[in-house]
């Protein structure tokens, strides 16, 4: 019920480890002499051997730094402690503490949108249009907007995709 306290075979050991024994130590209560093979016997073959002393490329692709594009915008989602989860918007404490959807922009963008206090913005990213409004964010690069992740108001956007942003049209009061 407590389990196997014997030996396992060695092809079944994931880790060394004996209790009093630190890290590393503990091996040699698993090899029939020190330094010497695993009681029991070799553990398996292997199968793949290494080439040589080839390189191994992992990032041989690397794009280039950001260059911002005219009259379109890299969006991405900015991430929340209260409602950005996707469950924890669903609890009516977090709820209130969530944000509401706005549109985050470097304030040169917000000058060259023509972008006054209290206006909207619309967007287009993803075949979606919305209109929100916006918030002035000095830590953002020009040419990258930001919209909230997880907000229930912003449903249908895979993030991040390039968008058209528009100062919206003001409806008549």
């Amino acid at each position: 019920m407590e389990g196997y306290s014997g030996q396992p075979p060695p092809a079944l050991i994931p880790f060394f480890w004996a209790p009093g024994w630190n890290s590393i130590q503990s091996l040699n209560k698993f090899q029939a002499e020190v330094g010497g093979e695993l009681r029991g016997g070799a553990p398996g073959k292997r199968l793949i051997e290494p080439r040589g002393r080839q390189k191994a490329e992992y990032f041989s692709a690397v794009p280039g730094p950001f260059q911002a594009r005219d009259g379109r915008w890299l969006m991405i989602p900015i991430h929340h402690i209260f409602g950005s989860e996707e469950l924890s918007a669903r609890s009516g404490g977090i709820a209130e503490l969530s944000p509401t959807p706005y549109v985050a922009l470097n304030p040169r963008d917000v000058e060259k949108l023509n972008l006054e206090g209290g206006a909207e913005v619309e967007i287009t990213v993803c075949g979606v249009r919305r209109k929100l409004p916006f918030k002035p964010w000095t830590s953002l690069p020009v040419g990258i907007a930001g919209v909230p992740a997880g907000l229930a108001g912003l449903p249908g956007l895979t993030l991040p995709a390039w968008a058209k942003l528009a100062a919206a049209a003001r409806s008549p009061s």
